[in-house]
């Protein structure tokens, strides 16, 4: 079988409890057949530095400090295709007793999925119709983007991933809220925390991305007031790793 035989390479520092059981029950929703040539999926919770030798898209998403949760990578010389899990990006926004649901399954299939969509691009030239043609590469990545929903949706026709998908609909409403309620009080780390989490459960929640950047830069405001100097960790860590946001203002 094509899920015997991929490798799960595990290099985090600390890999959440049953991570690589969720990954296997990921697997299992996926077409057997779009996962050949497949060789491994590498678990990491540190992103690789950038180098003169990284691609544009990482130099990019490293530069602007965008989330990167997995990406796929070509075979080469020296390996097989694979794809790479950023664990830590995955985990973040769920609760620890969640951890066993449907709810991180349902997180972690929708990126393997758009992974395994660039690997049938890369191997049989196209993702859904041999006659599809990506001139830019926001249409293959809107490409990725249907492969993965069409097998969430798939999903969802179980009760229990149906379930999971409102809870993370919920817990997502929920760390926004909180959001709401940390910037009344002026505290804007927890604020940018909260909508961070908020926008990993669910990437369409367009508020929780629009306050996260008006929270960010508010921070950035402040240290520039102060200095340059950084009154707390947390401030540190929000202000280094933003999300992506749209602010409408």
């Amino acid at each position: 079988m094509v899920l015997q035989k991929i490798q799960l390479r595990n290099k985090c520092k600390k890999l959440p409890l049953g991570a690589v059981w969720q990954v296997r029950r990921c697997l299992r929703w996926i077409d057997p057949s779009h996962l050949t040539g497949i060789q491994y999926i590498e678990l990491i919770d540190t992103l690789p530095d950038v180098t003169p030798s990284s691609p544009a898209w990482y130099r990019h998403a490293r530069a602007t400090n965008r989330g990167t949760y997995a990406w796929y990578n070509e075979p080469t010389t020296n390996d097989c295709a694979g794809i790479v899990l950023n664990m830590s990006d995955l985990c973040y926004a769920v609760p620890s007793f969640l951890w066993w649901t449907t709810v991180p399954s349902l997180l972690i299939t929708k990126v393997l999925a758009h992974e395994v969509a660039h690997h049938l691009r890369f191997t049989r030239g196209h993702i859904f119709l041999r006659e599809e043609r990506f001139k830019r590469d926001w249409q293959e990545e809107a490409a990725a983007d249907g492969y993965a929903f069409d097998v969430i949706r798939r999903m969802r026709k179980r009760w229990s991933y149906w379930l999971g998908h409102e809870i993370i609909d919920i817990a997502a409403q929920v760390d926004y809220s909180l959001g709401v309620k940390s910037w009344k009080q002026k505290d804007y780390v927890k604020a940018a925390s909260y909508w961070d989490k908020a926008m990993r459960l669910n990437s369409e929640h367009t508020y929780a991305a629009h306050w996260h950047g008006r929270a960010v830069a508010m921070l950035r405001s402040n240290r520039s007031e102060a200095g340059g100097r950084v009154k707390s960790v947390g401030v540190r860590e929000v202000l280094d790793a933003p999300r992506a946001s749209e602010d409408n203002s």
